[in-house]
């Protein structure tokens, strides 16, 4: 029984997953550069800016087949994010506009009932002097609605602030997917930048040491 314990314990060890090591992400950070004093006096050091420059540049590699390839993805995510940028705009453009045909049509409907006194009042002066406010808020908010075109008859307030809150929703997306776009832009772009500078370094290695075979 207690064989039998022991083994049931450990094939549910055997069964729990390991998690999965956590691969760290070299490739935005920079490129260390050994042409300073202390690295020529310190080969151990050396040998670290050696491998943390491996890392970053395998790292920098491994989001692109090729430095081709990266320049290809960085153009491609460029042209996206600066399409998506534009429709933001066009969109911003859009909601003040219907921002501003909403607020008219609200001062139009409190204010009507005022317009409708007006006209029914035995003293219209008197009613005027009263709500002088009212009255000139409801001519205003016409003649706004009227400039846009907007069919008074079919008024319908509830669905205009519905189509504003769809229009809003769709540009938040949108920032948001720009945004996102702008950030992978410039992680490519360091990256491209880390694979060249990776490149230029283990040039200048291998002519340093080309250099001392040939003393």
């Amino acid at each position: 029984e207690c064989n039998q314990k022991k083994l049931l314990t450990a094939n549910t060890l055997s069964n729990i997953r390991k998690p999965k090591p956590i691969v760290k992400d070299y490739s935005t950070k920079k490129i260390v550069t050994t042409d300073s004093e202390k690295f020529e006096n310190s080969p151990g050091l050396q040998h670290w800016a050696d491998i943390q420059n491996l890392k970053i540049a395998a790292s920098s590699y491994s989001n692109a087949a090729s430095m081709k390839d990266l320049q290809e993805k960085i153009a491609s995510k460029t042209l996206i994010a600066n399409e998506t940028k534009s429709t933001v705009i066009e969109l911003e453009h859009e909601l003040k506009e219907m921002s501003e045909i909403l607020k008219y049509a609200k001062q139009y409907v409190e204010n009507r009932p005022y317009h409708y006194r007006y006209q029914k009042s035995k003293n219209p002066d008197q009613y005027f002097r009263s709500h002088d406010m009212q009255l000139i808020l409801y001519d205003g908010a016409i003649n706004e609605l009227r400039r846009h075109n907007i069919n008074l008859k079919n008024l319908d307030i509830e669905k205009m602030n519905s189509d504003y809150q769809v229009l809003w929703d769709k540009k938040e997306q949108l920032k948001k997917a720009y945004k996102s776009a702008d950030k992978d832009i410039a992680d490519m772009q360091k990256q491209l930048e880390n694979i060249e500078q990776y490149i230029g370094i283990s040039k200048d290695n291998v002519m340093e040491k080309t250099q001392e075979h040939s003393r």
